[in-house]
């Protein structure tokens, strides 16, 4: 099974645990549509003001969000659940925006220096 990525408008085309990963609750979304929200793995308010104020660069927006993932026990023990998860399913981590750059990207290149160890397949988006 694989752990892998896509947006918002077209998760109902995929198969699998669906996880929206956005810092809001995603507004005129039924919870039918999606397994779970975990806020936790968006980034920080901070983070997103920065960014969509255009006050830092992407690498300097990727650093802060790895810091915060990595620094936080909650978004760990989510990230290690997920992969852990992925291992018997198809498990999607979804956002809003269509493609890079978004945190979705990062959090999968956490998640796969994570499952080295645990040895989890992990794929890209559709």
């Amino acid at each position: 099974m694989t752990l892998r990525e896509t947006y918002i408008a077209v998760m109902g085309r995929v198969e699998g645990v669906k996880l929206v990963v956005t810092r809001l609750y995603p507004r005129g979304i039924a919870p039918i549509h999606f397994d779970r929200w975990l806020p936790a793995l968006a980034p920080s308010y901070e983070l997103l003001t920065d960014w969509h104020g255009h006050r830092i660069t992407w690498e300097k927006y990727t650093a802060r969000f790895r810091e915060e993932i990595l620094g936080s026990p909650e978004a760990m023990a989510a990230l290690r659940h997920i992969i852990d998860l992925a291992r018997t399913k198809d498990v999607w981590l979804i956002c809003w925006e269509k493609a890079p750059p978004c945190h979705r990207f990062l959090l999968l290149e956490i998640a796969r220096e994570l499952s080295e160890l645990m040895k989890v397949r992990i794929q890209g988006g559709i």
